[in-house]
């Protein structure tokens, strides 16, 4: 039997004393059933830039937007997500004792851009509220996870059993906002 596949999800909490501790939770990651449309509006991006949601995986645009347009879903919709440049994870179902995400969908589309100009360094979110007052709602729309979406070919990584030093999900988020790009 094969294990399932997991997502981290991880949270900064500030204590009382100003120290802030991080907490991981992981959560089984399923495949959804359809494809969800979510309309991103000039609401969702205020709501970001009040919540300082740049270079934020769980507070940008987007993530807000999924909540919103929860009954888009063919599941549960929990209030957890974490929204990459070209993935999205939902959480559908909260661990008894702990309260933190313990189940999820995962989704993947064509709307990096968004992200990207949320995340953008000096005004990023402004801009793409301008984008939509002038332009109207963006309809992202999220896909469920084939296996064909995986690389035909070996893949590119090392096997040596080193790690990357590529920034991957929150930690390029993170980068593009506070370096505003990729360091080299």
């Amino acid at each position: 039997m094969r294990k399932a596949h997991r997502h981290l999800y991880l949270f900064e909490v500030a204590a009382n004393n100003g120290v802030t501790n991080n907490i991981k939770a992981w959560a089984k990651t399923r495949t959804p059933k359809r494809t969800a449309e979510i309309v991103l509006t000039e609401e969702d991006v205020k709501r970001s830039m009040e919540l300082h949601g740049a270079g934020n995986t769980q507070k940008c645009s987007a993530a807000i937007c999924v909540i919103r347009n929860e009954d888009e879903f063919s599941h549960r919709v929990v209030g957890y997500i974490d929204f990459y440049y070209k993935t999205c994870f939902v959480a559908s179902k909260l661990n008894p004792e702990t309260h933190l995400p313990s189940e999820c969908y995962r989704y993947v589309h064509n709307f990096g851009w968004v992200a990207r100009l949320n995340d953008k360094k000096g005004g990023g979110q402004k801009e793409l509220l301008a984008i939509i007052q002038r332009k109207g709602p963006i309809v992202i729309r999220l896909h469920p996870r084939k296996r064909t979406d995986w690389p035909k070919h070996g893949g590119t990584g090392r096997r040596d059993g080193t790690r990357s030093t590529r920034l991957i999900g929150a930690k390029l988020r993170h980068a593009e906002a506070t370096l505003g790009g990729v360091p080299a």
